[in-house]
């Protein structure tokens, strides 16, 4: 039992634990006895009604809360982050060590070691807009800037429209988190091990973040050559062999 494998898996902006789609029952087939804890960010999922907080060590703080303290004591924890969710594997990792064995970032990023216009592309910026000025087409638009396999658009923006219909993350909050993410900085290196991957054709964050996130934090960096910012949605097959390969 000591020797199990858990996993905290976390989604970025204005996203929820359903955007990992498949990707969370593909992981357990490859750890039938593990734990898979699926976290929402405040303001976003289950905790849409939630005000989220405007900074990311407060996100730790409250999401430390939902993880039971007997799990926790087993250091035997895997956090796996996408974008803002890999900064709060970064803070968690900073503040609470011992509860994590490793981390996992992907396409994520840290203030103070890129300049902000690379952590959020100004095309990003034009998309956000324009989705938000069609909302009838704002999943596919998203889609379009954030995704590359283009034969699982309908699935994904249904997916997508129906989440946002349950529990819709207000604009306020959505705003909270960009800022929330905007003021994270990460000036020292980690006690921990981790994993940095990210995508060639990323039009949300470009790369450099990832490179230069790896370089920052001494973590192995693993590059998909075609997949978009969601990478885990383009091929989460890649992403869980990856994650296998770190873990085990």
């Amino acid at each position: 039992m000591s020797k199990q494998k858990h996993f905290i898996l976390l989604r970025g902006l204005t996203r929820e634990s359903r955007h990992w789609g498949d990707f969370p029952k593909l992981l357990q087939e490859h750890y039938p006895e593990s734990k898979i804890i699926l976290l929402d960010l405040p303001g976003a999922g289950t905790l849409y009604k939630e005000r989220a907080p405007l900074t990311v060590e407060k996100m730790v703080t409250r999401l430390r809360k939902e993880i039971n303290e007997h799990l926790l004591e087993k250091n035997n924890i895997n956090f796996i982050g996408v974008s803002l969710g890999g900064m709060v594997a970064m803070k968690w990792a900073e503040m609470f060590p011992q509860d994590l064995k490793k981390i996992i970032l992907i396409n994520s990023s840290a203030g103070a070691i890129v300049p902000f216009w690379k952590r959020l592309s100004p095309g990003a910026v034009v998309t956000l807009v324009h989705s938000l000025m069609n909302p009838k087409n704002q999943h596919k638009i998203i889609f379009d800037r954030v995704c590359r396999k283009t034969e699982n658009k309908e699935h994904l923006t249904d997916l997508w429209q129906k989440i946002h219909s349950e529990n819709p993350v207000s604009i306020q909050n959505a705003h909270r988190q960009i800022l929330a993410a905007a003021r994270f900085k990460l000036k020292n290196t980690l006690p921990i091990k981790g994993l940095v991957l990210t995508s060639k054709e990323d039009g949300l964050v470009n790369n450099e973040c990832s490179i230069e996130l790896a370089r920052h934090l001494n973590f192995p960096l693993e590059m998909h050559p075609w997949a978009g910012h969601e990478l885990p949605d383009d091929d989460p097959e890649w992403v869980i062999t990856k994650i296998i390969e770190f873990v085990n």
